[in-house]
Formats: C-alpha cells, sequence, structure tokens
C-alpha cells in the first residue's frame, strides 16, 4: 500500500493529538517475513506495521510496541486501544517529531 505521502493522508494515521502527545493508528500485520512499517493504509486511515511475531499471548503486540519505539527513541510507546485487533491506537509520549521527519521515515519502512 506504499504510495504518496500527502500530509493529508498521513494526519489522519493520527488519532488525535494533545499538546505533546500523538495517538497513532496502527493496522498490523503479525506474522510477516519481515519487520517494518510498510507505509499507510488509504482506507483504515493507519501506518501498516509489519511484525514477525504471531499473534498469540501479546507477542505481536511487544513487537510492535518495540518496532515504534525505536522511531521514537526519546519517547514512551504505549498501546492504548486494539489489543486483540489488527487496528490499533499506540500513543507516543512525549511528541516531539515533525511531521515532515515523521513521513519520511513512513517512505523510508
Amino acid at each position: 500500500m506504499k504510495g504518496s505521502y500527502s500530509s493529508e493522508r498521513t494526519q489522519r494515521v493520527f488519532a488525535w493529538t494533545d499538546a505533546s502527545v500523538a495517538h497513532l493508528r496502527i493496522w498490523a500485520h503479525p506474522g510477516s517475513a519481515v519487520e517494518k512499517l510498510d507505509g499507510v493504509d488509504p482506507f483504515r486511515n493507519a501506518v501498516i506495521v509489519r511484525v514477525k511475531e504471531r499473534a498469540a499471548d501479546g507477542r505481536a503486540n511487544e513487537a510492535i510496541l518495540r518496532l515504534v519505539s525505536e522511531l521514537f527513541p526519546e519517547s514512551v510507546v504505549t498501546l492504548e486501544s486494539g489489543g486483540r485487533s489488527r487496528l490499533k491506537v499506540l500513543s507516543v509520549s512525549p511528541w516531539t517529531d515533525d511531521l515532515g521527519s515523521f513521513i519520511s521515515r513512513l517512505g523510508a519502512g
């Protein structure tokens, strides 16, 4: 689902933002061959995250949190909702990133 990363589409991956917290929509692909952020799903308005771990005993959730945390080393990433769903909301606090930098990292995934 890679494509153009227009700012309007990418801004929709944010469920909501507070002063210093961003809430990102994630579409999980457990059991993938590779671990990476794979662009934006335009239908779900979510960042596609592929992880090798299977969706059993929370292992895929842990892998997703670890992968997203690597993008934001200065922040704490937590699962807000979707513990048993492929559609998740993660909070990133503090959100110190700018949108352009985040978009460029999505494209590099």
